[in-house]
């Protein structure tokens, strides 16, 4: 049974490393991946950035990254759900840092993190990342259904922290992680 799951940057950063951490591969294999717009800004955010400094590069991992796109359900239709929920969240003074850009960063970019939880709010679905420090912080303030690090193999949420994929996990949206 494959687990549905929303998916960030990082993890399809990831995965197109020459040896990507344990467990990258296996996780695409065996999951069906959703992408939201968050997601695919942060993707095509980057290789702008990598166009201007090396093109050749940028065309090469663009066809890699569309490869893998081609296997993923593009989220679409869901932006007044997902409005609400992230507008919940950028008032939450407390995860001000979390979407902020970092005026100093030479290439300066917004947190896409809270952008993913708000869908992942509005879709019920669960998200699965390898950098999950932003999406925990967000998660103590708001109901994820679920964070999932498939490099530990561990679902991730305040309440919830040593749950891992080899057992079954149901999560209030109903999907179970397999056994």
């Amino acid at each position: 049974m494959e687990v549905k799951f929303l998916v960030t940057a990082c993890l399809f950063s990831e995965r197109l490393k020459p040896r990507p951490k344990a467990g990258i591969q296996e996780f695409f294999e065996r999951s069906e991946l959703v992408i939201p717009f968050a997601t695919y800004l942060t993707i095509e955010r980057g290789l702008d950035v990598l166009a201007r400094k090396d093109a050749v590069r940028e065309s090469g991992l663009r066809l890699q990254i569309e490869a893998l796109l081609a296997g993923c359900e593009i989220l679409q239709g869901r932006d007044p759900e997902i409005a609400r929920a992230m507008a919940r969240i950028l008032g939450h003074g407390p995860l001000r840092h979390t979407w902020l850009p970092n005026q100093q960063a030479k290439e300066p970019s917004y947190g896409h993190y809270p952008w993913v939880a708000a869908a992942s709010m509005a879709t019920c679905i669960p998200i699965a990342a390898v950098k999950t420090k932003d999406l925990t912080v967000v998660g103590t303030y708001f109901d994820l259904p679920g964070l999932y690090d498939p490099v530990r193999e561990t679902w991730l949420h305040p309440r919830e922290f040593d749950r891992t994929m080899r057992a079954k996990t149901p999560s209030r949206n109903g999907v179970s992680s397999p056994q």
